[in-house]
């Protein structure tokens, strides 16, 4: 069993291969966990399947965690799939390979609001099993439940954060996955909400030139623009809305050492979404300033959970907020410590 430092280091190593050579390795492992499943439902076994928006981005490897430990305790099967770089029309044909695998539920994090529903809604209800969203909302139409935070919240805590932090605002730049991503739109309208107070405080934050910027889930991408953005232009506070410029961390270090000695004096404020790990560790290097995380182990827990009880014939909770941790340089030792759940049949 790999560690959690390790976990990070393979994923590094791995988005470093050749595109050729990394969409061959992920192309062998899906065909691979596809003969897995009709393996295990030849020999009458329930098994269900995890959908990330893209397997590279390390806080779905945590999700799958959960999702295979609580299967495990189950009795049943939890088979993580997806392919290795986000893209909705992958999504969904990775969603139809495991239907016609003969999975018996998903849990899926959708990457572009309202495709997969355009696309596929009489393809999945003729289909009839159960399906969860997690992390990024599915509609209504699709998803029996969602599992894992309020994203607007988790935008608003980041940005509450930050304005006591700095309560004479400052200029920001906003970095975020897509456009049309449907939780990290959330984020967005939540950040800004908690910098200006609602609004009351709009004029002390100034938004920085051609922001907020979006990465589409290339972590090499969302690096570089942080470092453009940084050394370039006016900004003083660098927001992110998932850990994109984070996860990689051989060039995220590299990039951001110049800059370490003003992040410490609090000359510039660096600002992410998740608190994975290593994440901790820049904020205890003095290369973060503050990081709001989701409990990503959580997510596939319950995901896993609400999927089996779905199969099963029983009653669901419609939404399970995992809750959110909040961590600055002097709290990473017990700041991922503190749980929270929510649950509403509402």
């Amino acid at each position: 069993m790999f560690n959690r430092t390790t976990l990070l280091t393979l994923i590094t190593l791995f988005l470093s291969l050749p595109s050729h050579v990394s969409k061959a390795h992920n192309e062998q492992e899906k065909q691979q966990k596809l003969a897995l499943i009709k393996q295990l439902k030849d020999t009458g076994k329930t098994v269900y399947a995890m959908i990330p928006k893209s397997t590279n981005d390390p806080f779905f490897s945590y999700a799958a965690k959960g999702c295979k430990k609580e299967a495990e305790r189950l009795g049943v099967h939890c088979i993580y799939y997806g392919s290795d770089n986000e893209n909705p029309r992958l999504q969904e044909k990775d969603l139809l390979a495991v239907i016609n695998a003969g999975v018996d539920g998903i849990a899926i994090s959708a990457i572009v609001d309202g495709w997969l529903t355009d696309r596929q809604r009489d393809n999945l209800r003729r289909w009839g099993k159960p399906i969860v969203a997690f992390d990024s909302p599915l509609s209504n139409e699709l998803s029996a439940a969602y599992i894992g935070t309020n994203n607007y919240l988790l935008g608003k805590q980041l940005g509450t954060e930050l304005r006591q932090l700095k309560p004479s605002g400052g200029n920001y730049c906003l970095h975020s996955e897509r456009p049309d991503s449907p939780n990290h739109r959330d984020r967005i309208r939540g950040i800004i909400d908690g910098l200006t107070d609602s609004g009351s405080e709009e004029g002390k934050w100034l938004s920085g030139f051609s922001c907020p910027l979006y990465h589409y889930g290339d972590f090499n991408a969302a690096v570089n623009q942080m470092i453009r953005v940084i050394k370039n232009f006016n900004v003083d506070t660098f927001i992110s809305t998932g850990g994109g410029s984070q996860f990689l961390p051989e060039k995220y270090r590299q990039g951001l050492a110049p800059y370490k000695n003003a992040i410490v004096e609090g000359q510039l404020t660096i600002a992410s979404i998740d608190t994975l790990p290593v994440q901790l560790e820049y904020l205890h290097e003095g290369l973060s300033s503050l990081n709001v995380g989701q409990r990503p182990a959580e997510m596939g827990k319950w995901s896993l959970h609400i999927l089996d009880l779905l199969t099963n014939g029983h009653h669901a909770p419609l939404i399970i907020n995992t809750g959110l941790t909040v961590c600055l340089p002097d709290t990473t030792n017990d700041c991922t410590n503190h749980s929270g759940l929510y649950i509403s049949s509402h």
